[in-house]
This record gives C-alpha cells, structure tokens and sequence, in this order.
C-alpha cells in the first residue's frame, strides 16, 4: 500500500464527496452595504485583516485576498467571478491548494427588513482526497469567523477574541483518522523552534485529540500562556511546547 505526498494510504484516498460548507448571518444593516462590504475593495479592507486585496463584481474579473503576517509563503485566496446578480447574489470560481481545480463560492444577500439583511455563504465543489476533506474541514471553521467580523463591521460592534496564546501553527484543516494538517508555520515561532514545519499532522495536544478544526481552536481558546503543552505528531514525535503569550495588538 503506498503512501501519498500528505502522509495518507492510498486506499484512504478514495473518499466520499465532501459536503459543501453552508454559513450564513442575519445583520443588522441595508442589503447593499452588506454587498459592498464584500465586493468594494476600500470596504472589504476595513474588516478583512489582509495585506493585499483585490476585489470586483463585474463577471469575469479576478479577485486575489493575500495574508502574509510573518509566514514562510503568502497565504492567497484568488479566482475569477463568474455569475453576478448585482446586489443580490455572486458565483465565483475559487482556488484552493488541495486541487488544480477551482471550488465553487456562492454569496447570497437578501434583505430582511429596510435595516437588516440575511448574508448566505455557500463553498462547494472540493474534490474527494482526504487532503481536500482537511481543507474543506478548514473552510467550515473559517467562514463563519469572518461573516462574525462583517457583522461585527457593519453593525459596529467589537469583534470578541478570547484566545491568549500564540503557537505559529496555520492549520489548513483536520480529519478524525489523521489529525490536524499543519498548511504553513511563522517564522520564529514556538512551533518552527520545535521543527514543525509546512506538510506535518497533529494527532492529540495535551491528550485532545484533532479530529476537526473545531477541535483544535477548542484547546486554543482555553489554553493559558507560560505552561507546557504536548503534542503528538502523526510521524511519532512527541513535541513538548511552551506556550507564548499572544502579541498585544497595539504592540
């Protein structure tokens, strides 16, 4: 039995399609602020904390989200707009690392009331690798954090992070029988000082074992700063961490 590039058997390759990743938030604001919010480059920067954007809802542009913050490559969300119903609702071809082939990205607006609006995310179209189940597991996670922070924007209200401690690990995302795929590491983090590196699994922390991202962020929400943590690496190692304080965000 041989063993692919992301560390899974090839028989577990074949996997079932994956869900498609559905979210959505009903926000106390008019219908095309929502939509601008998301389609108007000087608005969306205002509540998406990346370097570079790059963003238009004429059909056939390309948009381009980068995040850089201290990795050893720039983390970047690109694609094409397809389908645009101004106002009302986009389909955008989205790239994702796990296939040469785009994802499909749905954005729906639909007004509630004259001062509220519901915004209906919808991500689908991964392909069937257990790498692309990890990613889509990823996106499950993420969109729902970042309609929190359009929300939060729009209705002016803060944005509550109750995480204190700072491990430099990106995840790209996790599966029950083969932990929590590490997608890049910062540069002089705690994480890079213990050799982890881009491609490597977590199986547990601190005996909590990563079979969703959901997991993972679980342990991070509660984990103090200046304590030890275990990790156990799907290739045997058995890394022990001290855990850093988040930096300050006026620092």
């Amino acid at each position: 039995m041989t063993v692919d590039s992301h560390g899974t058997t090839a028989a577990s390759a074949e996997a079932t399609v994956p869900e498609p990743v559905r979210t959505g938030r009903s926000i106390r604001a008019p219908r095309q602020e929502v939509w601008d919010a998301w389609f108007i480059e000087e608005r969306l920067r205002a509540w998406l904390p990346c370097d570079e954007t790059r963003m238009s809802d004429q059909p056939g542009s390309t948009f381009r989200w980068e995040f850089r913050s201290g990795f050893h490559t720039p983390h970047i969300h690109h694609g094409t707009v397809r389908e645009v119903n101004p106002g009302v609702a986009a389909t955008l071809d989205w790239h994702v690392v796990s296939s040469d082939a785009p994802t499909r990205f749905t954005l729906r607006v639909t007004q509630q009331a004259p001062d509220r609006t519901l915004l209906e995310l919808t991500h689908s179209g991964f392909a069937t690798t257990p790498y692309a189940h990890a990613e889509r597991d990823g996106f499950d996670h993420h969109w729902p954090h970042l309609l929190d922070a359009v929300q939060a924007h729009l209705e002016g209200t803060p944005l509550e992070i109750d995480r204190r401690v700072s491990l430099g690990i990106c995840p790209l995302g996790a599966l029950p029988d083969s932990g929590l795929w590490i997608k890049d590491i910062v540069i002089g983090s705690a994480a890079e000082e213990l050799g982890m590196a881009a491609g490597d699994r977590v199986l547990s922390i601190d005996n909590h074992v990563m079979r969703t991202m959901e997991d993972f962020h679980s342990w991070l929400d509660a984990a103090e700063p200046h304590r030890h943590a275990g990790f156990v690496m799907a290739d045997g190692r058995k890394l022990e961490m001290m855990l850093r304080p988040l930096p300050s965000r006026t620092s």
